[in-house]
């Protein structure tokens, strides 16, 4: 190294200077930097990446296209926290083997507390993908329940299936166990994990292809979600994991046989067809298309809305009177590739007109319209939890109201109806402003899984 550095510099060097190379047996040989070139080969990546070393970018640009499979050999991609992970395998010893304790059939009859006892651990099985079948409950009967913990937080779960089970969507429904004796109920939303990647709402073992990936919905108006690592003893053992359940409410028909279980990471996904999918907290938020209609029962008055110095508004249906039931119908499809097991949000602003001050109450009432609904009036509406906001003198200011509405058990294409109504007759106590307000607008808001 002295002798190197004795010796004069270079500006630059090109394919036909001379160079003396050195192999592992101490053997030199002169040569020039084309040969070199070529010995290493003009296929390599090296012209088309360029790396960052420091700062928050450190990695690879790539300043060429990126080519992912072939027609022969198509590959998936997968950006975020990688690809899903078989049960029991977030990390896993050398050779592979799956941590015990991951996976359990339980049953409430056993379960008191934070403790369970006469657990089946079905760890090893359910994370093969080859010979594994086992249960996918342990059973068909009601208190039945599979138990499955992680050291990282999952959205859902890949379910590859051996034999398809007869599984009643209002028998069975899922949690997540948010802190020490909390358990969360989490609707879920299943789709074919192959092309066309249909979606089967909140029914299980649907897919005919068997192999489903199983979405876990959360509250969109708390994010992020609050979860917790959460110590529970089975069979005298304790574990200290985030834990999730398929818990058997009533008896179902038929339990699925199962092959394999992958727990979601958050990710986005490139399928090795090109389709894009989006799993856990990679799934977004957009706006869905709605229409609005007066509702006959709930006519309320028309009030023009000035917004600025000659910018004045013709609006109709939108004065809610104080001392009636006023309120419009919103109605819209579900999208496809709309996450059903995230609740839809309705935001619905307004403003009081007039001074006061006291409490104005806003509901929401939905009906869902699938293919055979009869429109004869018989339909039972769904009542979403009332928005309640209190006004002091807040005359012709904004306000939002805001609901969640439950569409677990919807399908792309399937109509939602919405009235939206402000109940303030003298029999709602919950409604006490004396005066009317003014609907100014409305948005609806669904997360998606996939474009």
């Amino acid at each position: 190294m002295g002798y190197e550095y004795d010796l004069g510099t270079v500006s630059s060097v090109d394919e036909n200077d001379k160079v003396r190379v050195v192999t592992e047996e101490d053997l030199s040989k002169q040569t020039t930097m084309a040969a070199i070139k070529t010995y290493v080969g003009e296929g390599t990546a090296t012209p088309y990446i360029e790396v960052v070393n420091v700062g928050d970018d450190k990695g690879l640009i790539f300043t060429e296209q990126i080519s992912v499979g072939s027609p022969d050999a198509p590959k998936e991609s997968v950006l975020g926290e990688g690809d899903s992970y078989g049960v029991g395998k977030e990390d896993t010893t050398p050779d592979g083997t799956p941590k015990v304790g991951s996976a359990w059939h339980c049953d409430t009859a056993n379960t008191t507390n934070m403790v369970i006892t006469s657990a089946t651990d079905v760890t090893s099985e359910l994370s093969s993908d080859s010979e594994s079948t086992t249960g996918l409950f342990g059973g068909a009967t009601a208190g039945k329940y599979i138990l499955v913990g992680s050291d990282y937080k999952f959205g859902g779960v890949k379910a590859k299936i051996d034999t398809a089970g007869t599984i009643e969507p209002d028998n069975v429904i899922g949690e997540y166990l948010q802190a020490s004796n909390t358990w969360v109920t989490a609707s879920f939303m299943a789709t074919d994990s192959n092309y066309p990647y249909t979606q089967f709402g909140n029914t299980l073992s649907a897919s005919s292809s068997k192999s489903e990936q199983w979405r876990f919905g959360f509250n969109p108006l708390s994010l992020p979600v609050t979860w917790a690592k959460v110590n529970l003893t089975i069979n005298g053992v304790v574990y200290n994991k985030y834990w999730a359940r398929f818990r058997v409410t009533s008896n179902i028909t038929l339990d699925a046989v199962m092959q394999q279980i992958k727990l979601h990471t958050n990710r986005f996904e490139v399928n090795s067809d090109g389709s894009t999918e989006y799993f856990g907290k990679s799934r977004y938020a957009k706006d869905i298309e709605i229409e609005k209609h007066t509702n006959t029962t709930k006519n309320p008055a028309n009030e023009n809305i000035t917004i600025a110095s000659g910018i004045t508004e013709l609006r109709t249906d939108n004065e809610l009177n104080n001392g009636a039931s006023d309120g419009f119908i919103l109605s819209g499809k579900i999208p496809e590739g709309m996450d059903t097991s995230i609740p839809v949000q309705l935001e619905v602003e307004w403003y009081p007109k007039g001074s006061g001050s006291g409490d104005v109450e806003i509901q929401l009432e939905t009906v869902g319209a699938t293919l055979g609904f009869v429109y004869d009036g018989s339909a039972v509406a769904n009542a979403s939890t009332p928005s309640v906001t209190t006004v002091s003198n807040d005359d012709e200011v904004l306000h939002r109201s805001v609901f969640l509405v439950d569409n677990s058990k919807g399908l792309p294409g399937d109509k939602i109806y919405g009235s939206v109504f402000r109940n303030a007759t003298s029999g709602n106590a919950n409604d006490t402003f004396d005066g009317n307000i003014v609907i100014t607008g409305y948005r609806v808001i669904g997360y998606f899984w996939r474009p």
